[in-house]
């Protein structure tokens, strides 16, 4: 991606030194990282945050697969958000996410629990704690990824792309899924549909032609 950006901004260079438009460029290719988790990886790594050495290093894993398996955080907002950013209401769990894709999205249930137990008895501070590197927030992630190996490697990517897909599958409105995913177009999510479940044209007919369905 890093290097799609820079040839855009080349792009619009040249086009201002010269005068001429440049051909489009082509959408950057999807690294095989986005691809989701398969359920038998998923458990391995709920297998390796509960089974860190420290407290401490339980809790951070426990934050990071729940807020990116659960709510679909991206690294920069994995780091950012606090314990007071979490909401547990009527047996539900919700994490507020600020900044330019502020929203409030509900964690889900399979991973309700993983996140209360990061909680813990804490009221405020952040919710990966140690890891602090004030230049890029997100390499501090890494570093917490390279200090306590699993394979598969954690990864917020993967476990983000898993449940925008889930969400995909569920069949929510275009509106709600812009809503929790912070996606400013429907374009952003091509890239996940390869992954979503496959469906049988004919399944669809009738709602297609607008048959009342039974």
């Amino acid at each position: 991606m890093y290097r799609f950006d820079t040839a855009r901004q080349l792009s619009a260079i040249s086009e201002t030194l010269t005068g001429e438009p440049t051909r489009r460029l082509r959408t950057p290719f999807q690294s095989p990282r986005v691809a989701p988790y398969s359920s038998t990886q998923l458990a391995t790594l709920y297998s390796w945050a509960n089974s860190l050495s420290t407290p401490l290093k339980r809790q951070n894993a426990r934050a990071f697969l729940s807020l990116s398996g659960g709510a679909g955080l991206n690294a920069q907002e994995l780091m950012d958000v606090q314990v007071e950013d979490i909401e547990f209401s009527n047996g539900r769990v919700f994490v507020s996410i600020h900044g330019d894709r502020a929203r409030r999205v509900p964690v889900r249930a399979n991973w309700a629990r993983t996140l209360t137990e990061s909680v813990g008895g804490r009221t405020s501070g952040n919710m990966v704690s140690g890891y602090r590197l004030e230049e890029y927030p997100p390499n501090a992630l890494q570093q917490f990824i390279s200090d306590n190996p699993c394979t598969p490697r954690p990864s917020a990517a993967r476990l983000h792309s898993g449940w925008v897909v889930t969400q995909l599958d569920a069949g929510l409105p275009l509106e709600i899924l812009l809503g929790i995913t912070g996606f400013t177009s429907v374009q952003s999510f091509q890239h996940y549909l390869k992954y979503t479940r496959r469906h049988r044209f004919d399944d669809y007919l009738g709602r297609i032609i607008g048959e009342e369905v039974a």
